[in-house]
């Protein structure tokens, strides 16, 4: 079994200019930005943009692959040989993302 993935994070909305007339609780919150995963290129936004990071997906033939923010994907990952006991678990159920750089003009 193998499948495309696409791995990119968007930008948080430019904030709103609080109204003076806003009570403090419906000031609009600070955004953070977001990393997203999708299987389809069609879905990744115009406003994505590449990251630094590690993606894993135990149970992938390459099990670590490191994302070195210039490329969105597609990222092609293969199921490694099951073992007898390893069950029928879906290739992506345990995908996870490290971050490793910030993006330009970003901190964490």
């Amino acid at each position: 079994v193998a499948t495309l993935i696409w791995v990119y994070w968007v930008p948080p909305d430019e904030p709103e200019e609080p109204d003076p007339d806003w009570e403090e609780e419906d000031v609009p919150p600070d955004e953070d930005g977001t990393v997203w995963v999708c299987t389809n290129g069609d879905q990744v936004p115009d406003e994505a943009r590449p990251i630094n990071g590690i993606l894993r997906c135990p149970g992938a033939e390459n099990a670590e692959i490191s994302l070195d923010g210039r490329s969105m994907g597609p990222i092609l990952l293969r199921a490694a040989r099951a073992e007898p006991d390893a069950g029928g678990n879906c290739l992506l159920s345990k995908v996870s993302f490290e971050a490793t750089q910030p993006p330009d003009g970003y901190v964490y």
